[in-house]
């Protein structure tokens, strides 16, 4: 999504100074610091190509490696001066569940933080909690204006499973605008 959102703005009727602006407001974060390696690798090879159009100017690299699910001041991102700063989040979130996760500390931060945010499924489907739910409230609740955008893939068992029931309602009763898109097939 990134990459293709920078191409939008490079191959933009925009003037330099309003491309480069536009590039500033871009973030991208990631908990695998590969991913934000290989983003960032991209982002500078895609700039070489205009570097010399927009006169030299080199937009800030604005790529962190940051966990929304596990917010602390271990990263470089300094999560606390965006609060409710983004009109817009897009985003692919790991399609695991709670029981793909090895680590037992993790698996006890991912559980406060479904009880925190009032999804926590009865315990005998606790295993089965989404990572992907959690981040479509977590990520909002630290970083979206108010009516904001966001935007996620997320799997069919999100509103499927029996383990989703709060999620589902809490979807439905609390959001705004709410829309759903299945893609049934891609080849």
């Amino acid at each position: 999504f990134l990459m293709e959102i920078i191409k939008i703005i490079l191959n933009s009727d925009l003037n330099n100074k309003e491309k480069i602006i536009n590039l500033n407001n871009i973030y991208g974060l990631d908990i695998n610091p590969i991913a934000i390696l290989v983003t960032t690798a991209n982002f500078l090879l895609n700039i070489q190509e205009i570097y010399n159009i927009l006169e030299g100017f080199l937009p800030t690299i604005n790529f962190y490696r940051f966990d929304p699910l596990n917010p602390t001041d271990d990263f470089l991102f300094p999560y606390q001066d965006f609060e409710n700063k983004f009109d817009l989040i897009i985003g692919n979130p790991p399609w695991l569940t709670y029981k793909d996760v090895n680590d037992k500390k993790y698996q006890i931060i991912l559980r406060n933080l479904a009880d925190r945010l009032g999804i926590k499924p009865q315990s005998q489907y606790i295993t089965h909690i989404e990572i992907a739910s959690l981040f479509f409230y977590q990520t909002p609740k630290l970083f979206l204006k108010n009516n904001g955008t966001i935007f996620l893939i997320l799997t069919k068992s999100v509103l499927t499973g029996d383990h989703c029931f709060k999620f589902i309602i809490f979807s439905l009763l609390f959001r705004s605008e709410f829309s759903i898109i299945f893609i049934i097939s891609i080849k």
